[in-house]
């Protein structure tokens, strides 16, 4: 995965309220590889396999942790791109995005008054 840009807009008094705030988000030319091997794994199958991997059963339980609230406003994404390469079929495929914008991803109330216009165009 790589990108050209991303630019935050951060609302700096949201983190002494512990629900960190970004105004503004925008990620530009994004461009993600996904590769099924010829043994039928990906190139990113390794991360799956640490991610999933159950903790040893004589490892202590994590303590509680209380809910971590955050949001995330007018997030953009220009010229995207996802490429897929299917080794054992010999096929590519190619996704191309921009621009992509949703108004808010947040598990908290703020007072953003700023709002994008949430639209996608495909080519």
């Amino acid at each position: 995965m790589s990108f050209a840009e991303l630019s935050l807009n951060f609302q700096a008094v949201s983190v002494f309220k512990e629900r960190p705030v970004l105004r503004d988000i925008l990620l530009r030319a994004p461009h993600v590889t996904i590769i099924r091997n010829e043994d039928l794994t990906y190139n990113f199958s390794d991360l799956l396999q640490e991610f999933v991997a159950k903790p040893t059963p004589d490892a202590a339980p994590p303590p509680a942790a209380k809910p971590f609230h955050y949001s995330l406003n007018n997030i953009r994404i220009e010229e995207g791109s996802i490429d897929f390469q299917d080794r054992p079929k010999h096929a590519q495929h190619a996704v191309r995005i921009s621009p992509l914008a949703f108004r808010f991803c947040r598990t908290c109330r703020t007072t953003s008054t700023s709002m994008s216009n949430p639209r996608s165009r495909q080519r």
